[in-house]
């Protein structure tokens, strides 16, 4: 059985079908990382729902994606001889819904989950417990709240900074961006306690659009990574369905290189499938737009907005600058370390530093090549040179 969540089940709530697909094969990827050796893989979900979901048995919602990829890679690795690895999962969700969850949940059998109805700043120290829980413990926590209240940096902390452990975050960009400039101090405050700071509101002003919006995400992403004491935090896109600006980031901290790099790779295989939703979700308005009128298929990606060309062609410019910037003449640099670099810019992956290299030419010397091969390999200790001219 497929684990990839199922399209017919996120009609009308498509930002939750490119989410899911990015947690699902993190996850698995995740999972054959850490659990080659044998692990205890602790999943926290900080705001688990179930959020509008359209199946009676919630298999659309986050903990059900979440627990079938982790299942299914544990018994996958197992089959493969690799010693066991153990999953707990724990659930917190202050709503009634947390009977309902935890109900649905009753079928994995084979998987400790712990189901909180309640706040989920109130049970950090339960979560940092449930983290360090197990022979070799690795903990991934999940934090996908409806708005910007709930997950206040300062009270999440001691989660971050669980040391073996990464962490995924919805950054409401959309409803963030309308009101973090308010005046009023009572909704201030709550802004004040999602970035841990009362300076939050300095880098954007003056800014609009896409400027103003990535320097909200970076502030973010730079209090997290003080915060919780991580090499690398990135984020990615999730388009609001039928209209060209982002619904939220998904803001990803990790210590990891490695890390780094299967997210932005995760990233890349769900681009297909999120543009596909956008296009059929695109074409649905238009057709009910101008009363029903059949429009001509050219295929789903034809229908797309232009507009998902455009975020790419914005980052493969801001990642080409970082790249020409560390490749001066004479500049020598590990092809990780570059590739590092320009990840750091949305929609990035290692592909594409590898495409850039090959466009350069003679103008950079590839050390460590074997015969024949033209681009480096990730982990192959191969070195970039940039010649004098």
């Amino acid at each position: 059985m497929s684990m990839e969540p199922k399209r017919e089940n996120y009609v009308g709530r498509e930002q939750a079908y490119a989410k899911h697909c990015i947690l699902q094969g993190y996850l698995q990827k995740l999972t054959y990382k850490v659990g080659w050796e044998g692990v205890t893989l602790n999943y926290i979900d900080g705001f688990a729902g179930p959020w509008k979901s359209q199946t009676t048995d919630l298999v659309d919602t986050s903990p059900h994606v979440a627990l079938r990829v982790l299942r299914a890679t544990r018994d996958q690795l197992a089959n493969l001889g690799r010693p066991r690895t153990s999953i707990r999962a724990m659930f917190v969700e202050r709503s009634n819904g947390a009977t309902a969850l935890r109900e649905s949940l009753a079928q994995y059998t084979d998987i400790e989950t712990l189901v909180l109805q309640d706040e989920f700043e109130n049970v950090i120290q339960t979560a940092v417990k449930f983290a360090t829980v197990g022979k070799r413990p690795f903990s991934f926590g999940f934090i996908d709240p409806c708005g910007w209240v709930g997950y206040g940096m300062k009270a999440i902390t001691p989660l971050l900074r669980v040391p073996r452990g990464e962490v995924l975050v919805n950054f409401m960009l959309n409803s963030i961006n309308e009101w973090i400039d308010t005046p009023r101090r009572e909704t201030a405050r709550t802004f004040e306690d999602l970035f841990g700071s009362p300076d939050f509101g300095s880098t954007w002003k003056g800014l609009d659009g896409l400027d103003r919006q990535e320097a909200i995400v970076t502030k973010y992403c730079s209090r997290l990574k003080e915060a919780g004491g991580f090499t690398h935090v990135v984020s990615t896109i999730v388009l609001r369905a039928k209209e060209d600006r982002a619904q939220y980031h998904l803001v990803y901290g990790t210590r990891s290189d490695e890390g780094l790099r299967v997210f932005r790779e995760m990233e890349r295989a769900t681009l297909p499938k999120q543009q596909a939703m956008r296009a059929t979700a695109l074409a649905a308005k238009r057709k009910k737009a101008s009363g029903g009128q059949r429009e001509f298929s050219f295929g789903a990606e034809a229908l797309a907005s232009a507009f998902d060309d455009e975020l790419r062609s914005r980052y493969l410019a801001k990642a080409q600058a970082t790249v020409d910037g560390l490749l001066q003449p004479g500049a020598r640099i590990k092809f990780e370390d570059l590739a590092v670099a320009a990840m750091q810019h949305p929609l990035i992956a290692e592909q594409d530093v590898k495409n850039m290299l090959v466009a350069r030419g003679e103008r950079v010397r590839i050390e460590g090549l074997k015969p024949r091969a033209r681009v480096p390999q990730w982990g192959e200790g191969h070195v970039i040179v940039a010649p004098r001219a």
